[in-house]
């Protein structure tokens, strides 16, 4: 198995500051139309990746090319062990299968609709209510205009006169 580490330049805040975009993009799309849940599940499934590679990336200097919610947090588990009560296999069973929403599948297909949101929030409290206090530090370091490396802008090229929302990456309400 493939491993990405601190040394080639990851970042435990930039896996963080990811992975809560996508929730706050799978929140915009749950709240839209129905038509939007697939997205919106296989959007949380993502965020939620991310925040327990971020964990191992802080307490390990390494995460695995893993997609596998399941098989993270036995990682996360393995080195915080706080993270077996925190994070309820329900949940993680839950939006585990939502990764099969990146395409249709003809047997099989995950369910999801609205009563999936309050659940993935909880996952999203519950992994920062246990982390440890620099994860927390580096949720916290977060600037909300700066993501990879580039700087966030909104241009108004169609005189619209549309601002973007700003989002508070020192809030776990996604």
């Amino acid at each position: 198995m493939k491993w990405f580490s601190a040394e080639e330049g990851y970042r435990t805040r930039d896996l963080i500051q990811a992975g809560l975009d996508h929730l706050a993009s799978a929140k915009v799309l749950f709240r839209a139309d129905f038509r939007c849940f697939d997205s919106a599940g296989y959007l949380g499934h993502l965020g939620i990746e991310l925040l327990l590679k971020s964990l191992l990336l802080h307490a390990q200097g390494k995460f695995p090319d893993e997609h596998s919610l399941t098989k993270l947090k036995a990682g996360v588990v393995a080195t915080l062990p706080r993270y077996q009560l925190a994070l309820p296999e329900e949940i993680v069973r839950t939006f585990d299968r939502f990764k099969r929403l990146r395409y249709p599948s003809p047997s099989d297909p995950p369910g999801i609709g609205t009563s999936d949101w309050p659940a993935l929030e909880s996952a999203v409290e519950a992994i920062a209510g246990a982390a440890p206090p620099e994860w927390i530090a580096e949720m916290n370091a977060i600037e909300s205009n700066k993501k990879g490396g580039r700087i966030l802008m909104v241009k108004d090229v169609l005189g619209s006169g549309h601002k973007a929302q700003e989002f508070d990456h020192n809030s776990t309400d996604v």
